[in-house]
């Protein structure tokens, strides 16, 4: 399986799976449901809407001729290894993220990844809704699927659910139905519509699943008619949706409803969102200053990006720099030929580039003799430093050459190339609009060989685990990346309370988002945590180039 489509159904299949088991371990706190008016298309209204989600199933995709190159990652076979891995993890999560590892002894599990396949190959569709304020969401799920499979759920997804809820499913004429912990709070229902296998969750009664019911019967599906045949549609509030399940998560205050959308077009994947605040933007739009004498060919990716400074103003780790300036602006890119060679440059002075190095010098060096290998120097010369030794690579940052002045930029290792000017292509993209928040383009594929590099010395030289060389993610990344083209991002202030996000990729994501995703997969706890942040530390052994015992720097 693609690994990035397999990112965003995960991670809404993660939400289900919460859903159903944190229903079962709480009482509501609040009273029973109104039901759910609807608005004229047969959906919710904007007023009532916390989520939707619509996958069109991998099925689905296979006969989509916008999807031809897509898929054919998805079928390779260290797609497939990858595919089967993260379904296997994802069919222990329910009990052993709530129960501990032992309880997935003896729990239907092979019939909760039978669901699982499901949900990734069938066409399904999702809604939340909260009809006032404070009160329970409801939840409606629709799975497409022939009268065969939708007897396995039926026995399997009871099977779980007792399991999981320790109560019995009542059997009912086209379905059935479990109350857990009281009878009058929260019920679980399965009903057959249709083509359209229906799962209803709720603190009483359930009318959007009657309206689900009503939609098929009157439209044969439960969403409105639609003219563009999206592979993923998705509209969300994260800070409604996590109130009204009680789902318990830590989110950070305004954050913004979130719209996207994905299709194809036979080579790339067509990504679009909308991010709406529930307040105006703190962010300032200022002319570029793109370092021109810094940022050269041969390119291998190059990012602009502005209004960072109220961001970080309000952030512990910028603030304990005690720098009288802050950056709206900051720039990477990376060049081809040595993995290492990425880079970063921000409009700073000269003075607080001094700062700033003695903070590093003095701070930096107490953290690192702890947590990691060499130290950071001063580099001679120049006003800046660099951290050494570590493997391969020479990290470092500096005031910026006379040729560019007024900034500081820095990277994973010298650059010594022949310079050659930054073509017009890009800067013309940057320049062209007045609204643009954030540009990145890049060869996925060289990044995907830099990110691995860069990131798998990093987790060396911090001492922590590698991401393993044979795991599926790695092999699979191996795999594909010789399919990867270029991913071009673009995100616009649209207007003061909206950002607009579009991307054209092979796959959906970038270099460096692939890179994290694998990190994330290949989780000892998954779908909770890193690999680099659970696995045991890597003790370095002598003899190696520019490697150092881990507790020499001490």
């Amino acid at each position: 399986m693609s690994a990035m489509h397999m990112h965003r159904i995960v991670s809404i299949v993660i939400g289900l799976m919460l859903v159903l088991v944190s229903g079962c371990d709480r009482k509501p706190s609040v009273a029973i449901n109104t039901p759910a008016s609807t608005g004229a298309t047969g959906a919710a209204s904007n007023e009532n809407l916390i989520a939707r989600f619509h996958w069109l199933g991998k099925s689905r995709l296979a006969g989509e001729t916008n999807a031809a190159r897509f898929m054919s990652i998805w079928n390779m076979p260290e797609s497939t290894a990858l595919e089967n891995q993260t379904l296997n993890k994802l069919a222990l999560a329910p009990w052993r993220l709530t129960r501990g590892d032992a309880a997935t002894n003896g729990a239907p599990t092979a019939q909760m990844r039978g669901l699982l396949d499901d949900l990734v190959q069938a066409e399904w569709y999702l809604e939340v809704v909260r009809d006032v304020a404070n009160q329970p969401g409801q939840v409606a799920l629709a799975v497409r699927m022939d009268p065969e499979r939708a007897a396995l759920w039926k026995t399997n997804l009871a099977s779980v659910v007792e399991s999981l809820c320790g109560s019995k499913i009542t059997a009912e004429t086209d379905g059935w139905s479990l109350h857990y912990k009281t009878p009058d709070s929260g019920l679980l229902q399965f009903v057959r519509a249709g083509d359209w296998t229906l799962v209803g969750l709720a603190h009483g009664q359930n009318a959007l699943l009657g309206e689900f019911r009503a939609r098929i019967g009157r439209d044969h599906a439960p969403y409105a008619a639609r003219t563009t045949n999206y592979w993923l549609d998705a509209n969300v509030d994260l800070v409604q949706l996590n109130d009204a399940l009680a789902l318990g998560w830590k989110l950070p205050a305004g954050l913004p409803r979130i719209k996207l959308t994905e299709i194809g077009d036979g080579e790339n994947v067509r990504t679009r969102g909308e991010l709406v605040f529930p307040k105006p933007l703190d962010l300032k739009i200022e002319r570029w200053r793109i370092p021109t004498n810094l940022v050269h060919d041969p390119l291998v990716s190059f990012t602009a990006c502005q209004g960072i400074k109220p961001l970080l103003t309000v952030t512990k780790a910028w603030r304990q720099f005690n720098l009288a300036e802050t950056p709206n602006q900051v720039f990477f890119w990376a060049l081809g030929g040595a993995p290492f060679q990425s880079y970063f440059a921000a409009p700073l002075s000269n003075n607080q580039v001094s700062v700033l190095v003695d903070w590093v010098m003095n701070q930096g060096n107490l953290w690192i003799a702890d947590n990691g290998m060499g130290k950071f120097n001063k580099v001679r010369g120049a006003e800046g430093i660099r951290w050494f030794p570590i493997p391969f690579m020479q990290p470092f940052f500096l005031v910026s050459p006379t040729n560019e002045p007024g900034f500081i930029c820095g990277g994973f290792f010298p650059d010594r190339s022949v310079e050659r000017k930054l073509p017009s292509e890009l800067l013309y993209a940057v320049f062209s609009r007045t609204n643009l928040v954030y540009y990145d383009w890049e060869l996925t594929k060289d990044r995907l060989e830099g990110w691995n590099g860069i990131g798998q010395i990093l987790r060396l030289s911090t001492h922590h685990g590698r991401i393993p060389q044979n795991s599926a993610s790695t092999i699979w990344i191996r795999a594909a990346k010789t399919n990867m083209n270029n991913a071009v991002t673009a995100v616009l202030k649209s207007d003061s309370h909206q950002l607009t996000f579009s991307r054209a990729s092979t796959t959906g994501f970038t270099g460096i988002e692939i890179h994290f995703l694998a990190d994330w997969l290949e989780s000892k706890n998954f779908p909770y945590g890193f690999h680099t942040m659970l696995a045991a530390p890597e003790i370095l052994g002598g003899g190696q180039p520019g490697l150092m015992p881990p507790n020499s720097a001490r």
